[in-house]
């Protein structure tokens, strides 16, 4: 009898803890679909695309970016974060450690990666990696941008960031745009910060990088306005390559430079060529400039001015005999080409972006 009731016990036993298993597996599913949805979460993301403007029409990380940003407000999503992969950087493995989100790559990458989920083509150029066990992140990926190539929105965004043009040429042809860039309405914003005509902050821009936000220079500038990380920190910004947040640090340290050299530039025209300058050279290097042609009794108030003492400057004689040079000798060439550049793609964007 003690027998068969421990038998029956074992067995109730036995039948609760498979009930129990089978509850605490439907939870499980459901707390990991919930995990593995994209919605209403701090998304992390990375944009792997190499070298795009060698590989890549357009301004394609810039397009990317966007559609993130897009992607994340619609899912209810804030963005922690888009990186931008360095050299050598491999965000796939990232991925698969749960650091980040979504990685975005070259379609063809998607060939070769595994262990990974890959969204649809984005205009046959890009997609977006998920982890493996992101089903449910995948489908919404994959919705929303089915949602998004079919919305009349799609096309007009597409060719403002993927069909560049050179504006030197559209000039010289005649032929006008309804916008210059991606970034108007932002560069119209900041440029009035400045009083300035929004088309010459966008010359700067283009000459810096022709509006690609990931860009970075050898000497480490980084981002629309190819500021170093170390002169963007002081003007509050960390996040060179978000877009508005560079173009606002540019403007701040434009705004500082024009509060310097106003007292010393004679009339507006001649302020904006001397912060062009400052910008390029450094505020240092053109305080020596000006304080040099003050120095010889030259025009110190005119950029024309500057520019007939600027090769002498360059001889290291000058240097040592006249104290006001603080920073050395100053070949220049280079500040004049980019000043020369810089108002000559102004002229060009007022003609084809009355």
């Amino acid at each position: 009898m003690a027998r068969k009731s421990f038998g029956y016990l074992l067995y109730v036993l036995c039948a609760v803890a498979v009930i129990l298993a089978s509850v605490f597996a439907g939870v499980g599913k459901k707390t990991a679909e919930a995990d593995f949805s994209l919605k209403n979460r701090s998304l992390r993301c990375a944009i792997q695309l190499g070298n795009p403007k060698k590989h890549l029409p357009g301004l394609t990380t810039g397009y990317n970016y966007e559609l993130l940003q897009r992607f994340a407000r619609d899912m209810g999503d804030t963005l922690a974060g888009v990186k931008n992969a360095r050299e050598k950087e491999v965000w796939l493995d990232s991925l698969r450690l749960g650091l980040v989100d979504i990685v975005v790559l070259p379609y063809e990458d998607s060939l070769r990666a595994d262990s990974v989920r890959f969204s649809r083509p984005i205009d046959s150029l890009t997609v977006w990696a998920v982890r493996e066990d992101f089903r449910t992140g995948l489908e919404e990926i994959d919705g929303w941008l089915g949602n998004f190539e079919e919305s009349p929105e799609h096309e007009p965004l597409r060719d403002l960031f993927l069909l560049r043009y050179s504006p030197t040429k559209r000039a010289e042809w005649g032929r006008k745009v309804s916008a210059i860039s991606p970034y108007d309405s932002l560069v119209r914003a900041e440029a009035a910060e400045l009083g300035w005509d929004w088309r010459l902050l966008c010359a700067i821009i283009y000459q810096e990088s022709q509006f690609h936000i990931e860009l970075r220079s050898r000497r480490g500038a980084e981002g629309l306005m190819q500021m170093m990380p170390s002169t963007a920190e002081k003007m509050g910004v960390t996040d060179l390559f978000n877009p508005e947040q560079s173009v606002k640090a540019g403007v701040v340290y434009l705004k500082r430079l024009q509060s310097m050299f106003r007292s010393k530039a004679a009339g507006d025209d001649e302020l904006r060529k001397f912060t062009l300058a400052a910008y390029n050279a450094g505020e240092g290097r053109l305080t020596d400039v000006i304080n040099y042609a003050s120095s010889i009794g030259a025009d110190s108030g005119t950029w024309d001015g500057l520019v007939e003492i600027i090769p002498q400057m360059r001889d290291e004689s000058t240097i040592q005999v006249d104290s006001v040079i603080k920073l050395g000798t100053f070949q220049g060439v280079e500040t004049i080409h980019y000043v020369n550049r810089v108002l000559s793609l102004y002229e060009d964007f007022k003609a084809i972006r009355p």
